[in-house]
């Protein structure tokens, strides 16, 4: 369930939600932000910057880390297609107990943003299609293949299609025009 919807600098964006990652006396919470459009590496940075304000004003931590996305399908994918930034001690989400909780003067961001080629984005319709079969992939006891067969059943696709749809959002998650 989304958290808060903002539009700070023409980019939409929308905190997807917020899990706590919390152990010992370290406050850890790992952020899930959904981004419409095309948005620059930028202005990833700008809304990264505005969503751990947002963090801050309702929870102390001691690290955050933000992964980014162009589809909320994507979240429980296991990557971050638009990329992520860490904002903890020294940069570091694994120091998060190595100093006081809301002691944010030692915190530095760590940036991993990726810079797309949005002609290789998926469709709105693609992700769906993506996001039910991974649904089930991660979810269910079932076998790829018939995975395979029920998508492309409920979306009226062939299964060859249903397979190129997960290899193209495979790619893009993974892609940066950088490298």
């Amino acid at each position: 369930m989304p958290i808060l919807a903002k539009k700070p600098i023409g980019v939409e964006y929308e905190i997807y939600n917020i899990k706590d990652m919390s152990y010992s006396s370290a406050k850890r919470y790992k952020v899930s932000v959904t981004i419409k459009g095309e948005p620059t590496p930028k202005e990833l940075k700008k809304i990264c910057r505005i969503v751990k304000d947002k963090i801050k004003d309702k929870h102390s931590f001691n690290a955050i880390t933000i992964g980014m996305y162009d589809y909320k399908e994507f979240v429980s994918s296991g990557g971050h297609a638009l990329g992520s930034v860490d904002y903890a001690p020294y940069g570091e989400w694994g120091k998060a107990n190595k100093i006081s909780t809301g002691e944010y003067s030692k915190m530095e961001f760590k940036w991993n943003i990726k810079e797309k080629d949005w002609s290789k984005q998926l469709t709105e319709r693609e992700a769906k299609i993506y996001g039910y079969f991974a649904n089930l992939l991660w979810n269910s006891n079932l076998k790829e293949s018939v995975i395979k067969t029920k998508t492309a059943n409920e979306f009226d696709i062939s299964e060859k299609r249903v397979k190129e749809i997960y290899d193209k959002q495979t790619i893009w998650i993974y892609m940066d025009k950088r490298d």
